[in-house]
Formats: structure tokens, C-alpha cells, sequence
């Protein structure tokens, strides 16, 4: 929890000490808009987890629920991309631009691979491996941090480190997914 927490806080700060107030606004109202989809891989990661605790864990339902964020919800969300559009310029009027719009459609796709990985992470936690998660996360923290660092600083466009939370969310999930195929 601790990482999830400083992964999500520290891009933020940086975008609003070197790009200021209006970047952070901007960037932050996708990021929080498209977070609302975690709420669906904690509500099932509360119930899996007990489940997969017990000696010989019902593993279906693990299979069955990743198969959900893996395949169904990526085809809700990409079916409803083109109301993005609609939905934002109802709700923002006036402050709606497309840098907005192409940072939603950005961290749709980070909600996605998310919520994988909490399901995946579940998972480990119920196996008692997830100590293979956590030293994935650690080595690949600094590269992270570095990288947005640099973005933000020498002031790379909002999208560009949004690209930067997608490729972080891949690799993690990638990695993840590796593990529990071991």
C-alpha cells in the first residue's frame, strides 16, 4: 500500500512544482475520473483474497475475475471512448480541452492494467509470494522515478508523462503476469 501510495502522489507533485497549478488541474481530473475503476479490482481482491487463502484456494474464481478485467472491461471501456468526448464537454463546459480528452483515454488504459494487477497482487498475497512482487516494484521504482523526474522538469507535455504512468503500469503488469505464470 505504501508503494501504490507514493506512485500515485509523486507525479503529482512534480507536475505541479515544474508545471505549475493549471498542469496539475488538468492533469489530475483524468487521473482521478479514470481511478473510480479500481474500485471494482478492490471490491473483487477483498473477496478473492480469503477465498484463495484457504488451502486450495478456489482458483476459478481468480481465473474467471482476471479474465473479466482482462478482457470484458477493456471492451466496456474502449466502446465507450468515443463518449469521452460527449461526457467531458457536458461535465468541464467551458475548461474541457483535448489534452483532457487524450489524458483520460491514457489513464483509462493505466485503470485497466491496474486493476489486473490487483488482482495479481491478491493473488500473490494469498500465496504468501508476494515478496517476488515487492522486489520487482523496488528495482523498478528508481528507474520510474527518475524518468519523471526528467519529464517533469524539463518540462515534457502532460501527455508525454502520462505515457510515462502507462509504460510503468505495463511493465509492472507484464512482470506480474510472468509471476503468476511461474
Amino acid at each position: 500500500n505504501m508503494l501504490i501510495h507514493f506512485y500515485d502522489l509523486f507525479d503529482k507533485y512534480l507536475v505541479k512544482i515544474f508545471l505549475g497549478p493549471i498542469a496539475i488541474a488538468t492533469y489530475t481530473i483524468p487521473q482521478q475520473l479514470t481511478g473510480k475503476l479500481s474500485i471494482f479490482s478492490k471490491g473483487f481482491s477483498a473477496f478473492l483474497l480469503p477465498t484463495l487463502s484457504r488451502r486450495g484456494g478456489d482458483t476459478n474464481s481468480f481465473n474467471y475475475t482476471l479474465e473479466i478485467f482482462l478482457k470484458i472491461i477493456p471492451i466496456l471501456i474502449f466502446f465507450i471512448f468515443p463518449l469521452y468526448e460527449i461526457f467531458l464537454n457536458f461535465w468541464l463546459k467551458n475548461n474541457y480541452n483535448e489534452t483532457i480528452l487524450t489524458l483520460t483515454k491514457i489513464f483509462s488504459l493505466c485503470s485497466i492494467f491496474s486493476c489486473v494487477s490487483h488482482l495479481l497482487i491478491t493473488k500473490f498475497e494469498a500465496s504468501k509470494t508476494l515478496n517476488r512482487n515487492l522486489k520487482i516494484e523496488f528495482i523498478l521504482m528508481p528507474f520510474f522515478l527518475f524518468a519523471l523526474y526528467y519529464l517533469t522538469s524539463n518540462e515534457f507535455t502532460l501527455i508525454q508523462i502520462s505515457f510515462l504512468i502507462l509504460l510503468k503500469e505495463l511493465i509492472l503488469l507484464f512482470f506480474r503476469l510472468n509471476l503468476l505464470k511461474k
